[in-house]
């Protein structure tokens, strides 16, 4: 009797736990799930980032930037490049004439020529259409770029591909041409303490770690020929007949290396292959002039 108590109870207990499960469905409002597939952002241009800078407007279309660029770490995975522009705008009640400023950083071919022409090229995108841009910088061959942007061949002629950073120049030609831009550049002495162009310069060293830099880049959507160059998903603005030299001297060096007579290489730069008793090497010197033959010693494993 007992036994058949205890299974009723239970028997109870699974048919009231049924009945909540059930209540609490009826009542429980519907929610239909919506796949809402997020907004893919827009591919943003070389122009479309740098044009994010915003300037004071000038009354007559006259705009003056110091523009310099910066190199760290050459030869090293971290190496960087950084820019950085600064508007002038004199006797308009702003602290020492600076108006506004930007600084950002620029991937790939890292060269010091390759950061200050990209300072230059975020100044001119930041500039209106149609006004007077005076670009000084300490920068010898920025300043060799912009006259050669003036020549109206100069993308489709033998010297465009001869130039460093060539696309990035072609790029800066057609921006030119495209906001009717008159630019009229100036050579400033570096490091001469001038506190406009030591302004801009510490922009260009900041940008490195700085939160605001903007990145220029997807310079292929910006570019201004119908085909270009791109290994690796980077742009090639190298000398190609250079760049096609280098790459096959390259891949015969690979070749040479991987030959049995040139084993004996990977053995001096592997430790636990090949080891030199340093210790008797320098007995050996200091008992040179004792007249003492000792033999070098090398150990091999």
């Amino acid at each position: 009797m007992g036994h058949r108590l205890k299974l009723w109870i239970m028997l109870l207990q699974i048919i009231i736990f049924l009945l909540v499960q059930l209540a609490a469905d009826i009542f429980r409002p519907s929610i239909g799930t919506v796949d809402m597939t997020l907004p893919a952002l827009p591919l943003l241009t070389a122009g479309d980032v740098a044009a994010s800078s915003s300037v004071v407007l000038s009354s007559d279309s006259h705009y003056t930037f110091y523009t310099d660029g910066s190199l760290i770490n050459l030869g090293t995975s971290d190496v960087s490049m950084g820019w950085g522009w600064v508007q002038i705008v004199k006797d308009s009640g702003f602290l020492n004439s600076i108006a506004t400023y930007k600084r950002g950083i620029i991937h790939d071919w890292p060269s010091s020529s390759r950061a200050e022409a990209a300072a230059i090229y975020a100044a001119l995108s930041a500039s209106p259409a149609n006004s007077v841009v005076h670009i000084y910088t300490d920068s010898q061959s920025s300043i060799e770029g912009l006259k050669h942007c003036f020549l109206s061949d100069y993308s489709n002629s033998r010297l465009y591909y001869k130039t460093t950073n060539f696309e990035l120049w072609a790029i800066i030609q057609q921006l030119i041409v495209d906001k009717q831009l008159s630019v009229l550049p100036f050579k400033v002495k570096a490091h001469s303490n001038f506190y406009w162009n030591d302004f801009a310069d510490s922009l260009a060293n900041t940008a490195h770690t700085s939160d605001d830099a903007v990145l220029i880049s997807r310079l292929d959507l910006a570019a201004v020929h119908d085909y270009i160059m791109i290994y690796d998903d980077v742009i090639c603005e190298s000398n190609p007949r250079h760049l096609f030299k280098q790459y096959h001297q390259m891949l015969y060096m690979k070749d040479l290396l991987a030959l049995s007579r040139f084993r004996f290489i990977s053995l001096l730069t592997d430790s636990s292959q090949y080891m030199v008793d340093w210790d008797l090497n320098m007995l050996t010197l200091s008992l040179r002039n004792t007249g003492q033959m000792i033999r070098y010693r090398v150990v091999a494993y």
